[in-house]
């Protein structure tokens, strides 16, 4: 799949409703709106997913190609051409899109039960993710239109699209997500993480476009959006350890210690003010925050950068005896001075 760079953003808009009815599928029983809880409305495709590996088995990949767009795509296609294919982007290629259609499909022959398995599991975790968190910060009111949909192998990150809505595409192709839990199944904290995002920046009031990612972001940005998601999907499920918050199976047997938090601290402030999102050098963010694995060092999990944002917004709720609500209030230039002066007591 193309990196959809909207998902790599923390920037959120009021939700505009915006409702598609197109013909092309009424034989096909939709469940466009599942249910909603408070500002989250869940839709969940798995009625089209079904429908569309039943007329598709055995099909060639042409007709497969129709079928996915009148099934899958067309009674949501605000979601799809905004969110999955960004149509409106400069860089969108149709041919692109045909070459992820085919490593699609080839997944579904192989894997369609898997997926199907999938889907209780992640409609179960969004549920009850969105009723907890919104029961602990009962101030959010970003409405969120949650999607549970095939074709989506980047998910889920709060999008907020050109239209106005604020999209959670939550891929149910990603399966294997089942082997971040101790319990085999979807991730509990997953969902809270995201909707912290979004209400990270309802709190803030602050809305940074995707040029101001690329051309003024920092890596320090990164660092303190998600150690704010961690640490507010902890608080929202304080049962879990912090290991069992953390999104990859690594990290429920990892402890840090004293020698490799110095180690990261002195190495991230190194780093402090390069680009938040390095198009030309994508490694230099993703060894802090990419989920596939890590070259800050050998022997750590992947995606460190989370788990090292989540303990400089614990110290400095600490320190400073701040709620979580208040931190999220900081803009980044509030936040810069404080980020780095507790890597440099971490490195000490």
């Amino acid at each position: 799949m193309r990196v959809n760079i909207k998902g790599l953003l923390i920037t959120y808009t009021c939700l505009v409703a915006v409702t598609m009815t197109l013909g092309a599928c009424n034989d096909v029983k939709q469940s466009r709106v599942n249910k909603s809880i408070n500002y989250v409305t869940i839709n969940n495709l798995e009625n089209e997913f079904r429908e569309f590996l039943k007329q598709s088995s055995g099909k060639d990949f042409e007709t497969k190609v129709t079928l996915w767009g009148e099934i899958v795509e067309a009674p949501h296609q605000v979601f799809y051409d905004e969110v999955i294919w960004n149509k409106e982007d400069e860089g969108f290629s149709e041919e692109e899109r045909l070459e992820d259609l085919e490593k699609l499909f080839l997944k579904y022959d192989s894997h369609s039960q898997d997926i199907l398995d999938f889907y209780p599991d992640l409609l179960d975790s969004l549920t009850h993710g969105s009723e907890v968190f919104q029961k602990r910060f009962p101030d959010f009111s970003i409405p969120v239109q949650a999607y549970l949909a095939p074709g989506v192998s980047w998910g889920g990150s709060v999008v907020p699209a050109d239209n106005g809505i604020n999209y959670l595409p939550l891929g149910v192709d990603l399966y294997e997500m089942r082997k971040m839990s101790a319990t085999n199944k979807a991730p509990r904290s997953l969902v809270p993480h995201e909707l912290f995002h979004a209400y990270n920046r309802q709190k803030s009031q602050s809305v940074l476009s995707q040029t101001d990612w690329l051309e003024d972001g920092r890596l320090f940005w990164q660092l303190w959006g998600e150690g704010l998601a961690m640490y507010g999907a902890h608080e929202v499920l304080p049962e879990l350890t912090l290991q069992q918050v953390m999104l990859h199976p690594e990290y429920l047997e990892f402890t840090i210690s004293p020698e490799e938090l110095t180690l990261l601290s002195r190495k991230f402030l190194d780093e402090f003010s390069n680009p938040a999102i390095d198009l030309e050098n994508p490694i230099n963010y993703k060894k802090w925050f990419g989920v596939d694995s890590s070259a800050v060092k050998d022997g750590l999990p992947p995606a460190i950068g989370y788990y090292l944002g989540y303990l400089v917004v614990e110290h400095l709720i600490k320190e400073k005896n701040l709620t979580i609500e208040e931190l999220s209030m900081w803009s980044m230039d509030d936040a810069e001075v404080p980020i780095k002066k507790a890597l440099e007591s971490f490195s000490e």
